[in-house]
């Protein structure tokens, strides 16, 4: 299971970087 911290975590990140094409880098890493 994917934890809601790292998953929010990884949101805001995306939110700040303005990266729309990889919305969970992490998820793909």
């Amino acid at each position: 299971m994917i934890c809601p911290f790292v998953f929010v975590v990884d949101l805001l990140v995306t939110v700040r970087l303005g990266c729309e094409a990889m919305p969970f880098p992490r998820l793909v890493l």
